[in-house]
């Protein structure tokens, strides 16, 4: 969930390494609570009716009424908040503007580079990363800041050396796709799909593109729906992107040839879609790795503390109002659905997994469940401490590139 706003739900300083905090989450908080307001009201009013308090009776059956309308309508809020679209650009509208008026201006050099690589690895305010190192010691946050400032010359280098080119389709649901793409001056059978995370724009992923281009990989940067040029009116969680991403797959293939080898590579969000996407029935036989990057095992139970610390109502019934809400939403759909766990079973490929071991966003114990879940086989777990969500890269490049590089290299796709 790269570029989430954490300021509209402050994230916790602990570190749920365990699982204590995951649960199995059902539909019976939600009736409960539907059976109890309705229970009380109507026995309320029955009571007023035997006593011809016909007045009263209304009051109490409109009370209840008005408890569940509440109750739907904060569904709705937390949705609007959280899952419909942003179709955020690189830059803002004021940060534009700033640009063409300022262009010789400090921050000008800031709002260059993030429209080129990203607001991610160029830390422009709001910094989404702020909230991510609450749980450090101040030695492992130095580590990070002093790696990201290298990091983000390394791909500033990089970008002015390479050309991009927008692609388009259509996903199966009619809505237009937006896609970027960076093909090698030599030509190569090798691509990797980075997939960018929650609230992101396809520009963030290019801190991971320049070491995959080095190893002589194209690169396609899928824009995901509700999010930058792409279609679509409520973020998918990963369940509506697994689809998406199966087009873009098999565009790929049917672009440049069956010959092709192909290596998902997402965090957040994008980790969490591409996981989901590899348990297509129809994912492309090309597909021969995913690379997950602090994806969440299920989507439920990264809502759960947002909905607890960041909008101080109570989980239950609310998370089930939440998923009732999206069900019913035009082209809604069950948020339990977007569980990259239950999917890790049927994925024919290696799958690497990476996570922040300090990550307060999504529990670092979600790692080991998706892991756990895979096939046994070549898949592999890297866990990183002194890292927070997003943050394994900058944390300790070396190891996370010899991580990288040993997996694919161990399956044989580079030649």
């Amino acid at each position: 969930m790269a570029q989430d706003s954490t300021s509209s739900a402050p994230l916790s300083t602990a570190v749920d390494t365990s699982g204590d905090g995951w649960e199995q989450h059902s539909w019976k908080p939600l009736a409960l609570a539907g059976g109890l307001i309705g229970g009380v009201s109507a026995t309320i009013a029955g009571g007023l009716l035997a006593k011809r308090h016909r007045a009263g009776a209304v009051a109490a059956a409109a009370c209840g009424l008005s408890l569940a309308g509440t109750a739907v309508g904060i569904a709705y809020a937390i949705i609007a908040s959280f899952l419909t679209a942003t179709h955020e650009l690189a830059l803002t509208e004021s940060e534009r503007i700033f640009l063409v008026e300022h262009p010789d201006a400090p921050e000008a050099e800031l709002y260059r580079r993030t429209e080129r690589i990203g607001r991610m690895i160029c830390g422009t305010p709001p910094d989404s990363w702020e909230g991510y190192y609450a749980a450090l010691e101040p030695e492992e946050e130095a580590r990070i800041r002093e790696n990201r400032i290298a990091e983000e010359q390394a791909t500033w280098e990089w970008a002015n050396t390479v050309s991009m080119r927008a692609e388009q389709l259509q996903a199966e649901d009619g809505v237009t796709l937006v896609g970027h793409v960076c093909e090698q001056s030599t030509p190569s059978r090798r691509w990797v799909v980075l997939v960018h995370g929650y609230h992101g724009y396809w520009n963030e992923m290019s801190q991971y593109a320049y070491r995959w281009a080095e190893r002589g990989y194209n690169l396609l940067f899928p824009e995901m729906r509700a999010h930058g040029s792409s279609g679509g009116d409520l973020i998918g969680m990963g369940w509506l992107d697994r689809r998406d991403l199966v087009c873009w797959l098999h565009w790929l293939v049917e672009t440049y040839g069956a010959d092709i080898s192909i290596v998902l590579h997402g965090h957040s969000m994008g980790a969490a879609s591409s996981l989901l996407a590899a348990a297509e029935e129809d994912l492309p036989k090309q597909v021969e790795a995913v690379v997950s990057d602090c994806g969440y095992s299920d989507a439920l139970n990264v809502f759960s503390p947002i909905l607890s610390g960041g909008f101080n109502v109570p989980v239950h019934p609310s998370l089930e109002l939440l998923r009732m809400a999206m069900l019913f939403r035009p082209g809604g759909y069950d948020l339990a659905l977007a569980s990259p766990e239950d999917a890790a079973a049927r994925i024919p490929v290696p799958v690497l997994v990476l996570h922040g071991e300090r990550d307060t966003f999504v529990p670092p114990y979600m790692a080991r469940r998706i892991f756990d879940a895979l096939p046994e086989g070549s898949s592999r777990i890297a866990l990183f401490p002194g890292a927070g969500h997003c943050q394994s890269m900058c944390s300790d490049p070396q190891r996370y590139w010899d991580e990288v590089f040993s997996f694919i290299g161990n399956l044989q796709l580079i030649d």
